[in-house]
Formats: structure tokens, sequence, C-alpha cells
């Protein structure tokens, strides 16, 4: 049977010009493929190499990403109305359809996120395969930033990775990454007892910096 969360488009390469076709997977679910996690987290999803030249362009577009194992529900808005109608999806609980029924189970029974960019998504994946919270990586990233924008005043973002065994934080500049800033488990476990109270019963889907910047000055 096909599945309909995956439809074939026809991808003009940039360097060639030719058309090749490309799947889009506007649901991931690790479930129903064991490796839908690994290709999420490579990119693999959002590549395509042209088999006429091997031009690798990336690509972008709204998706989901459900993990009914750890009980997470990623939604990606690729552009401002699919990021505002998966919001309005997201924060209602109608059962219409059998589709509304099965998004409504997920809602009850998910950590919810909705994301405005790849790798916010790649890294709410990653974050929970680490078992770790997002909403103290958030705030840490916030922290860091303060900290770090007297070193690096042409920052833009942090992004959180691994290297080895051990937490880093990935300095964002306009031309790509910049450093990488130790980020250790100390650190996490700091900012996690400080910050439990005011989260432990925060439901929001937005949990990115501006949602770090309000816990943090209190607003």
């Amino acid at each position: 049977m096909k599945d309909m969360n995956i439809y074939t488009v026809n991808v003009r390469c940039p360097s060639c010009g030719k058309q090749s076709p490309f799947e889009l997977h506007t649901l991931m679910d690790p479930i129903k493929d064991p490796q839908a996690t690994r290709k999420l987290l490579s990119s693999e999803y959002f590549t395509h190499v042209c088999p006429h030249c091997h031009q690798v362009q990336p690509l972008s577009y709204s998706c989901m990403y459900h993990d009914g194992t750890k009980k997470l529900l990623v939604a990606y808005g690729d552009n401002e109305k699919d990021y505002n109608d998966m919001k309005a999806s997201l924060t209602s609980k109608k059962k219409d359809t059998k589709l509304d029924e099965v998004l409504t189970n997920w809602l009850e029974n998910c950590d919810v996120r909705l994301v405005k960019d790849v790798f916010s998504l790649q890294e709410k994946v990653l974050l929970s395969h680490l078992n770790l919270d997002d909403k103290i990586i958030e705030i840490a990233r916030f922290l860091k930033m303060q900290e770090l924008k007297a070193s690096f005043p042409e920052m833009l973002d942090l992004y959180f990775n691994t290297d080895g065994d051990d937490y880093v934080f990935l300095v964002v500049e306009e031309n790509g990454i910049r450093e990488k800033v130790p980020f250790t488990k100390e650190e996490y476990e700091s900012i996690q007892k400080e910050y439990q109270n005011k989260i432990i019963s925060d439901q929001s889907i937005e949990i990115d910096l501006d949602w770090a910047k309000s816990i943090v000055e209190g607003r």
C-alpha cells in the first residue's frame, strides 16, 4: 500500500538544469521506518542529489516527526502559512475525521513542539534521543549567547550538538560555524535545578529563544 505521507515531486538541478524525482516525507515515524531518525539527523530527508551531475541541493518542506516510543511530536512549518496552520492544528483537539482522531491522540500523549527551520527540527529530535530536556537547552542557549556576545559580536545563533560523549554549542555567524563551545553536564544540571520550578508546568509548544528569554527575565 502506498504511504499517503510520501509525495514525489520533480526537482530541477541548479547546476545542470535537469529535473529528477525527489520524495517528500511529510510524516517521519521511526516506528514505521527504523531509519527515520537517522535520515532526519543526517539531513537525508532534505537533500537532493542530482542523478545526472551529482550536484547536492538542500531542500526544505513542511513536515512532522512522530516517535510514539519517545512520545514526541515535532511539527515544522516551512513557511508562515504552514506554520500558522500547524499551530492551529496542534492547539485544537478536533475529532471530525480519522486524521483528527489520530492527531488528537498524539497531542494527548506526546510532548508537542512547533519549529520554524530544519535545524530546530533536528535538534529537538536529537535532544529527545539523548534524553535531554529541550527547555533546559533553550535556556542554556540564551544564557550562553549573553555570555559569549562580547567574544563573538557577529554571532547569529548557537547550535547544540555532540562532540563524542560531550555536549557543545556551535557558534553560528553569517559565513557558517565559527567556533565550538563546551557545554558540560554540570552546567545542564545547574540550569535544570535553577529553573525547574518555572518550567515544570509550562505547556508551550514553541520552545525557542524568545521563550527562553521570557523564562530567564521572568516575563
